[in-house]
């Protein structure tokens, strides 16, 4: 963009025109967020019945945890999760809701949920909302090492260790997916949209956000939001029809919610 601007002495030259012509094609393909900003302005549809899930980085502040209850979700993620007690407390106020806690992620489910599988950097429960049953996994994978020093091999030694450890993590948790039940995988990925990273769920799992999302979805950091790094991906059994995100008090994440209607296969 910048560079376009820069061009614009140029304007009425043959080669302004094709070059942003090219650009314009460029954007439309690989960037994304036009596309949830044109569907932000689109009405929502209306669904009978949906589910609805949240998902947000707490930074281990019960105040997020409250202020995603604000959203009312089925099913709540939570990453850099508060501690037991506080979690444990906070369920007296809503006993509709089950906790399945981990060191760093967790689930709340309006129903009942059960440990299958945790880790440090993930939590994955069994449960059942309204008579439905559902593998959820609440994860945030290894933190990314952002580095200036590239004129240093310890830098790049450095990147791809982070690199390779991140698809370690997603690699474990997606082989541990059952088949026959619908899947709910999200949190903290903590690399951006449209990675690499992500090869490995296409065949059974998708981005809410690409059917879904409304407005500006990206989440980090959150004044100048320009990485979504926090998703909620499903299989086929769910279609997202509206997700957005908002700012939460106490983290530098925004917080997502999507919502979803349940398709017959």
């Amino acid at each position: 963009m910048a560079l376009w601007f820069v061009g614009l002495p140029a304007l009425r030259t043959r080669w302004f025109v094709v070059c942003s012509i090219v650009w314009l094609c460029f954007g439309m393909v690989q960037v994304e967020e036009w596309r949830s900003v044109l569907r932000g302005v689109l009405p929502t549809e209306e669904v009978e019945s949906s589910l609805r899930i949240t998902s947000v980085n707490c930074s281990g502040s019960m105040f997020s945890v409250r202020d995603a209850m604000i959203e009312v979700p089925d099913v709540l993620l939570i990453q850099e999760s508060p501690p037991l007690h506080a979690l444990s407390g906070f369920l007296i106020e809503h006993t509709e809701y089950q906790l399945l806690f981990g060191l760093d992620t967790s689930i709340l489910v309006r129903g009942g949920i059960r440990e299958a599988h945790r880790k440090q950097f993930y939590t994955m429960g069994s449960a059942v909302i309204d008579g439905q049953d559902y593998c959820i996994v609440s994860l945030r994978l290894l933190t990314s090492n952002p580095r200036v020093d590239l004129w240093k091999a310890d830098c790049w030694k450095a990147q791809v260790y982070n690199r390779q450890r991140q698809i370690q993590q997603l690699t474990e948790i997606v082989g541990l997916l059952p088949d026959d039940v619908a899947l709910i995988v999200g949190g903290d990925f903590n690399v951006p949209q449209r990675d690499g990273i992500f090869d490995q769920m296409n065949d059974r799992l998708e981005d809410s956000f690409v059917s879904g999302g409304r407005g500006w979805c990206n989440t980090v950091l959150v004044d100048f939001p320009m990485l979504r790094i926090d998703q909620v991906w499903t299989n086929r059994t769910l279609s997202c029809f509206d997700a957005s995100v908002r700012k939460s008090p106490k983290t530098d994440h925004l917080l997502y919610t999507a919502r979803f209607a349940f398709v017959d296969l």
